[in-house]
């Protein structure tokens, strides 16, 4: 999200919520959140260039958030991922026993229990909050079918409403669901995912390991 992004937002923060706030982050494989967003921008008819690795290398690249004060909508898609500025940013603001950092791949890991354990524990909030009603062997997190379905009943009440919401409400709505449920991209092939990696991630992630005591190898696996 944005707000992590923002150079201003931890100060912000700490104003309002005080400097016990306990601060949740899940990082996802930053090749992954680059193409993601960059494909959020194309759904939505922003323009970008058609040409992934070209949009990339004409990118100015600002990982400490500064150019986003006065317009927050800027893309930056390779600084939003260089995670270990945003980090370190949050950690000058909170003590580090504030944090709980979770890898994104792990949401979808059939361990969910462990995930779960990690929450609660952080938390200081009773693990059966995460169960399902009347079913204590499956958890809160949802499969990608479920999920698509519970879309799709919205996309249906959405069509059923049509008439009588306000049109730009009607299109926004509309155009999030599309992007989420609609044509996927095409999938970056393994070249190319290691080839970004290298190029802009790799040792950030080195510092991201040292900063959160994660072990992130398997982003560089996976690219």
């Amino acid at each position: 999200p944005s707000y992590f992004y923002y150079p201003l937002a931890p100060e912000r923060m700490k104003a309002l919520l005080g400097d016990s706030v306990k601060i949740l982050v899940l990082l996802r494989n930053p090749v992954d959140r680059t193409y993601s967003h960059y494909n959020m921008f194309r759904s939505r008819n922003i323009p970008v260039n058609k040409n992934f690795l070209t949009e990339l290398t004409n990118e100015k690249i600002d990982p400490t958030g500064q150019s986003t004060i006065d317009s927050i909508r800027d893309r930056n898609f390779i600084g939003k991922s260089l995670y270990s500025f945003q980090i370190e940013r949050y950690m000058k603001v909170f003590p580090q026993t504030n944090f709980l950092f979770l890898e994104f791949e792990d949401l979808s890991s059939n361990n969910n229990l462990d995930l779960l354990r990690k929450l609660s524990d952080f938390l200081h909030l009773d693990l059966d909050l995460f169960q399902r009603p009347n079913n204590s062997n499956k958890t809160y997190i949802f499969t990608k079918w479920e999920t698509h379905s519970r879309i799709n009943k919205i996309r249906g009440i959405l069509e059923s409403v049509k008439k009588i919401l306000p049109s730009g409400t009607y299109i926004s709505m509309r155009n999030i669901l599309l992007s989420i449920i609609g044509n996927r991209p095409d999938r970056l092939d393994n070249a190319m995912r290691q080839k970004i990696y290298n190029t802009y991630f790799k040792s950030d992630t080195h510092e991201v390991e040292r900063l959160t005591g994660l072990d992130l190898s398997k982003w560089s696996a996976k690219s």
